[in-house]
């Protein structure tokens, strides 16, 4: 069986209920159109479990994309070489916006994870796809974060 979820925004219980009365499987795929972070208070451990599920297709949605954009900043190491890329205003509006629309909660999520669950979380949105096309009993479709 093939399923769509978008906006769950950080919220695991409500993912996790859903997964339940889908009675999802392994042999199902699960597509998921973005904005999986920001607002709720546990949208990592989504992310986290999405992590896990190879039938699960996640797709960037804009809090997705700001999301990455300032955590990979915000895990860059400051040396000589790159100091001034800190300095660039563009940088920190990005990431007051993000913060400004929801992002406050995945970013303290994000703090109480180690290192290696960090980067493994920045490498993991940095893999999700701007689309998916798929068919379905013959009917094609395109999905996307719109």
């Amino acid at each position: 069986m093939h399923y769509v979820m978008s906006d769950l925004h950080g919220e695991y219980e409500k993912y996790k209920e859903m997964l339940s009365l889908i009675n999802f499987k392994d042999e199902d795929v699960l597509y998921v159109l973005g904005d999986v972070v920001d607002r709720g208070k546990h949208p990592l451990r989504i992310i986290q479990d999405m992590m896990r599920r190879p039938n699960v297709i996640p797709l960037i949605g804009n809090h997705d994309y700001m999301c990455l954009i300032s955590l990979y900043y915000l895990m860059k190491e400051i040396n000589d070489t790159n100091i001034q890329q800190f300095e660039d205003e563009n940088h920190l509006e990005i990431i007051r916006l993000w913060i400004e629309d929801g992002g406050q909660p995945t970013l303290e999520e994000f703090m109480t994870l180690s290192k290696t669950d960090r980067e493994e979380i920045i490498d993991y949105l940095g893999e999700f796809n701007l689309y998916e096309e798929v068919c379905v009993n013959n009917r094609d479709f395109v999905l996307v974060h719109a």
